[in-house]
């Protein structure tokens, strides 16, 4: 859906890559990764998430 789109626009802008299925997001990290990675995947993913929720007036 729109929101979806919206989500993965900002996480793009952002310098991640989601899949957006409807309003849902997909992740798809890769096998192996370290612990600061997956702290910057999570932060870069909030991130996204509170700009959508912002644009949306949330």
């Amino acid at each position: 859906g729109t929101v979806g789109q919206l989500c993965r626009d900002r996480a793009l802008a952002n310098g991640l890559i989601l899949r957006a299925t409807y309003d849902a997001m997909l992740l798809s990290p890769p096998l192996i990764i370290s612990r600061a990675q997956v702290d910057e995947l999570f932060e870069k993913t909030w991130k996204a998430l509170n700009e959508t929720a912002a644009e949306l007036g949330r």
